[in-house]
């Protein structure tokens, strides 16, 4: 015999070929928690319509909810109030009423934020790419420069001071007065590059403090950003264990790994945070492992409840740290 299952905005609900219940899961009556449940609906993530399929399935059934005309949607249409009342869920329809819109509310709040988190990859994208120019650019602008003043080019060690001195520099020795409207021109877009990755770095600061500051906390600027854009977003980065986001962007020396049975790695994007960076490399690897369970636990508090708990986290965590140190 065939059942079929289905989610509502209160629960899941499975029923036979003929409409009736076999078995029905009312989510908790809190309006946060319900959101959550509506997320993982949009999602295709919800856990509990899959347990309940699997149970029936256990009990002979054809479990099914791809047809159209699903009878188990339709149950849950018709008999909505009279499941939240009976399951507990709700005591009256106004009460059911006013969770249903809160719920609703913080849903639609959280779909816009997401909405913003798509633009996370792109700004760290650039930024990142930003970073590789600026590199490349600044030691061009060094060996070009030095043609004239190797001593400036040596003194000054920092590449944006030394753009800029070479921008306001107006008078050589060697160079013709074209060569050195060509330098300078050259320094001015380096500096105002400079510039923009100030901004660029503020502005994702900014918006990692805006969406996820419990993460932005513990992984540090950049980082955060860098790990939900490399997980595909906040929902997943949540949900993943913690042992998967330690090995996050290591996932080519992790297939070489099981492939090959060469050296595991130990780490992935997270070896640039400042507390694995500094720990010595016999305990590194108990440092990554600490880390990442932080940030996998800030993730799921920046997702889930919404409450800024970086000051607390980071203390946490730097508590931690010095056990492990010394």
């Amino acid at each position: 015999m065939k059942a079929y299952t289905a989610s509502c905005l209160i629960g899941i609900t499975a029923v036979d070929e003929k409409g009736k219940l076999l078995a029905s899961k009312l989510f908790e009556n809190n309006p946060a928690g319900l959101a959550g449940k509506l997320s993982a609906i949009s999602s295709g993530t919800l856990e509990e319509e899959d347990n309940i399929r699997k149970d029936l399935q256990s009990k002979g059934f054809d479990s099914s909810d791809i047809s159209e005309a699903n009878p188990a949607r339709q149950y849950a249409l018709d008999n909505l109030r009279s499941l939240a009342k009976k399951g507990g869920f709700a005591e009256s329809d106004e009460a059911l009423n006013a969770i249903i819109s809160n719920a609703c509310e913080i849903f639609s709040a959280s779909r816009a934020s997401r909405g913003r988190e798509a633009i996370l990859p792109h700004a760290v994208g650039v930024y990142d790419e930003l970073n590789k120019e600026l590199n490349e650019f600044s030691e061009r602008l060094r060996e070009w420069y030095g043609i004239e003043d190797i001593e400036t080019v040596m003194a000054v060690k920092s590449h944006e001071e030394l753009a800029r001195k070479i921008f306001e520099e107006r008078e050589s020795a060697v160079f013709k007065e074209e060569d050195m409207k060509a330098i300078a021109m050259f320094s001015k877009a380096v500096a105002t590059l400079f510039e923009t990755r100030k901004y660029l770095e503020s502005y994702i600061s900014g918006l990692e403090k805006e969406m996820m500051p419990t993460l932005a906390a513990v992984a540090g600027s950049i980082l955060a950003s860098r790990l939900v854009a490399e997980a595909g977003g906040i929902e997943k980065l949540a949900r993943m264990p913690s042992s998967r986001v330690q090995l996050l962007g290591a996932e080519k020396a992790l297939f070489r790994h099981l492939r090959q049975k060469s050296k595991a790695p130990k780490y992935g994007i997270i070896f640039s945070h400042r507390y694995v960076q500094q720990a010595s490399p016999d305990k590194r690897g108990k440092v990554a492992r600490l880390v990442a369970a932080k940030i996998s636990l800030a993730a799921k508090i920046d997702f889930f409840s919404k409450a800024d708990r970086g000051k607390e986290m980071q203390a946490e965590l730097e508590k931690k740290m010095k056990n492990i140190v010394g």
